[in-house]
């Protein structure tokens, strides 16, 4: 009954992905995809303008729904298996991580409609007693090795009972919820290597465990590094260390059905029984490599150009006076017209790229110490009256950030978009930016003007603009990306002044965050 419930669940959620992609197909709108895969709507992920590309949008929303699909059978084709002896520890652990495990696959979703202090209460009130209680149920461990334990228990309980804190209106905690994820990971793994050692638990449950604790910190990386290589579509990749936690909730799940088991401790172990088959596991491999491979695509579309009599070039071209606005099209006639008029213009690029690259490399990271999740400096080359923006590109933001930067003087926030007035025009600045997942350290030395604001992306994107060809003003660089869980609320933190140098200095922090209220730290 219960492998013919898994196969049933796992069909419907197939089955509603499947019409979720034709009704984006008709419809031309990736966001309906986006819905059927993740239960999530987003604006801005259009099948013609997605963040990541359409192409690599879709390969990516596709191996999640794969193995989303495989999750759900997983975790529910376990057959039921009672409580075992009378440790009413191993029963009420049994039951924290069911629980746990529900929440991580579908209790999230209601979980949203709740008040953020409310959501971050409920989520203590599972893991803080899972944190301690499961270090008890182990077998075969050493006293030091549980009360190193207990200490990152008790860190994860404390810093998650202050998130809760921190959530209650009026209320302003220190900035201590970054430091929960290194706690948890630690935790985590203490449990898996005692798991390994125990005979309750076979080594597939504790193979679904590493990978679950890895695979957020493997994708970041990877897809750090594939950037530069790729271009955008490749942070598709760091997008779905944020959606794959089915191994994740698949080891909690197989841990609350195996701790049951009977036999436990390095006598019981014996030979520990074999992972998943060969065929299974290089068909995982390929379901998520073979989708990632199809992503990469060429770095510039082809464009056509004409260099023959037999052609327009010449009927065009002796039309206009202005043959430089045929160049692209057509080099070869337009050069055999005007030689000089390829070479001034060349020269006249590259003379404005190494200007702007010059003025780049005066510009040195604001905040070396602290690594964020994503991160970047540039110089930023300011138009009449100064300033400069984050926002998400896909709202039409109007004028409230400006209007109230303009009435507060250094910072406003409204219509999905901060704007940031400086002191500088008509010259180039150096900013920093830095996204992290979780509220960073508060740091407030050397800088003449510090303030935080509340600000919202609908389409998943918070963006410093670039300063392209024929624009007056923008980074000499891309950076990143800055909402780096999608869209949702958002901190930003502003600095100003920094240390003196030669121009003016910024440094940008961003945050998960429900808050809109505004803070001025140094003023």
């Amino acid at each position: 009954m219960r492998r013919h419930l898994g196969l049933l669940a796992a069909g419907l959620y197939l089955v509603s992905v499947a019409v979720a992609a034709v009704i984006a197909l008709v419809n031309d709108d990736l966001r309906v995809f986006r819905l059927g895969v993740v239960w999530e709507w987003a604006a801005g992920f259009r099948l013609d303008d997605a963040l990541f590309g359409p192409k690599a949008m879709a390969a990516g929303l596709t191996v999640v729904a794969v193995l989303n699909t495989w999750m759900f059978w997983q975790i529910l084709r376990l057959p039921a298996r009672p409580d075992a002896g009378t440790d009413r520890r191993v029963i009420r652990v049994r039951r924290l991580l069911y629980w746990a495990a529900a929440i991580s696959a579908v209790l999230w979703l209601p979980g949203e409609l709740l008040p953020d202090a409310l959501a971050e209460a409920f989520f203590l009130l599972v893991w803080g007693p899972l944190w301690v209680m499961f270090l008890l149920v182990l077998t075969g461990e050493s006293s030091r090795f549980r009360a190193v334990g207990l200490v990152l228990a008790s860190v994860c309980v404390v810093l998650s009972l202050e998130s809760v804190i921190d959530e209650l209106p009026g209320v302003h905690w220190p900035n201590t919820g970054w430091l929960i994820s290194p706690a948890d990971s630690a935790w985590l793994l203490m449990i898996l290597i005692a798991q390994r050692r125990d005979g309750r638990w076979s080594r597939a449950t504790v193979t679904f465990g590493l990978a679950g604790l890895a695979m957020p910190y493997g994708f970041q990386f990877f897809g750090g590094l594939l950037v530069p290589l790729f271009g955008p579509e490749a942070l598709v990749i760091e997008w779905l260390s944020d959606e794959l936690n089915v191994f994740y909730t698949v080891w909690l799940a197989r841990s609350a059905h195996e701790l049951a088991a009977p036999g436990a401790g390095p006598a019981a172990v014996g030979v520990a029984p074999a992972g998943p088959p060969r065929a299974f596991r290089l068909a995982s491999a390929a379901v998520v490599l073979v989708p990632m491979i199809a992503m990469i695509e060429a770095e510039q579309t082809p464009r056509r150009t004409y260099s023959g009599r037999e052609d327009r070039c010449y009927q065009w071209t002796s039309e206009y006076r202005w043959t430089s606005d045929y160049l692209p099209t057509c080099p070869d006639v337009v050069g055999a017209r005007q030689p000089d008029l390829p070479r001034s213009e060349a020269e006249e690029r590259a003379e404005a790229d190494r200007y702007v690259a010059e003025e780049n490399a005066r510009c040195r990271e604001a905040w070396p110490r602290v690594r964020a999740r994503r991160e970047g400096t540039s110089a930023y080359f300011l138009f009449e009256g100064g300033g400069y923006g984050i926002y998400d590109p896909e709202r039409e933001s109007g004028r409230e950030s400006v209007d109230a930067a303009l009435d507060d003087g250094f910072v406003g926030a409204g219509g999905g978009a901060v704007t940031v007035m400086t002191e500088s025009e008509n010259a180039p600045m150096c900013l920093t930016v830095k996204a992290f997942d979780s509220a960073p350290p508060l740091r407030l030395k050397g800088w003449k003007q510090v303030t935080e604001v509340g600000v919202v992306s609908t389409s998943g994107r918070l963006v410093v603009p670039m300063l392209e060809d024929g624009a007056d003003e923008g980074s000499a660089v891309r950076l990143p990306n800055l909402a780096v869980k999608g869209p949702g609320r958002y901190r930003v933190r502003v600095y100003a002044g920094g240390e003196a140098q030669a121009y003016e200095q910024h440094l940008i922090v961003v945050f998960p965050g429900r808050s809109g209220k505004k803070v001025e730290y140094v003023r």
